[in-house]
């Protein structure tokens, strides 16, 4: 007899999980199949006492949910900071009347103008294949994540120092990712780094002239959804992917109030931006104790009676 819920978890073990994968056939996504006559005959290692194998699921739920509890905070969490951004980009932070803009609406004393305006000229990233080493990373459009550049999947290049002083990111430089699908397609993130690197050429580096406009507030504005929506309206579509040139860009007007007030709303969604950091921290810890524990439990290296199980709040005979 084998519990069925033992049996969901063990699916996901190394028992099962890189052999499924093996088996797996079709040439698309879409016709991929796996053969259930072969998957029935993995041999799964299973505890011979049923209230063994349902101790070891529950263990595993509670991993488990401690997992979804973090995703759930972080989903509430961005939306949180979803209608703040309306708000904060609408109604600014001096309950002031608004006015229409060519932006859309805005506090009556924010300014609006074209974005080559507030920034120095546009320049578009390395055109240079990236290796597996290298002397300089080089950053692309997938080292981006939420409105800010993530040193992972890494490239290098190995450039002169002439080229390096030209395309060297400095803290504050905000990368726009001019070339991608259409719905990633004017994903923005701020450099806020002194690591030594440099960028692609589907990136574009907008440097704001920060006595008027601060580079945290822009990076906030642009990844907005009102203004997500406002760039992909400008993209130039292609069969797989769309483009927004540098000199598009230059001529799209953006709103800001004073850089008092900018420091304020960069502030405020900073400050979310913190607590979803922390709750995506959290979920990954979670992850890899419900992976460390899965992998622990399934081989049978640390049995379920080991376990302070009314710590973990699972019952001795679940």
């Amino acid at each position: 007899m084998i519990d069925a819920t033992f049996l969901y978890f063990a699916c996901w073990s190394r028992h099962v999980m890189p052999i499924a994968k093996g088996l797996v056939s079709g040439s698309t996504p879409s016709r991929q199949r796996v053969d259930p006559s072969a998957f029935s005959q993995i041999v799964v290692p299973v505890p011979d006492a049923i209230s063994e194998q349902r101790a070891i699921a529950a263990v595993l739920g509670k991993l488990q949910a401690a997992v979804a509890a973090q995703q759930a905070i972080i989903d509430r969490t961005a939306e949180l900071k979803a209608a703040l951004m309306a708000k904060l980009f609408t109604e600014g932070t001096r309950g002031e009347p608004t006015k229409e803009t060519v932006s859309g609406i805005v506090p009556i004393s924010w300014g609006s103008k074209p974005l080559g305006d507030a920034i120095e000229p546009p320049q578009y990233g390395l055109s240079v294949r990236g290796e597996a080493a290298g002397r300089y990373p080089i950053l692309r459009m997938n080292c981006q994540r939420n409105g800010r550049v993530a040193f992972d999947d890494l490239q290098y290049v190995d450039i002169d120092d002439r080229t390096f002083a030209a395309y060297k990111l400095r803290r504050g430089d905000i990368l726009f990712n001019r070339t991608n699908s259409a719905d990633l397609v004017g994903r923005t993130a701020i450099f806020d780094d002194d690591r030594d690197a440099v960028f692609a050429s589907y990136l574009i580096r907008m440097q704001p002239r920060r006595d008027e406009l601060l580079p945290a507030y822009l990076n906030h504005y642009l990844n907005w959804e009102r203004t997500q929506q406002r760039l992909k309206a400008i993209a130039t579509r292609g069969v797989s992917q769309s483009n927004i040139s540098a000199g598009k860009l230059k001529i799209f007007d953006v709103a800001f109030p004073t850089p008092d007030e900018q420091e304020e709303i960069a502030g405020a969604l900073g400050a979310v931006d913190q607590r979803i950091a922390f709750a995506e921290a959290q979920r990954e810890l979670s992850h890899e104790l419900f992976a460390a524990m899965l992998d622990e439990l399934m081989t049978g290296r640390i049995r379920v009676n080991e376990l302070d199980l009314a710590a973990l709040g699972v019952s001795a005979d679940a």
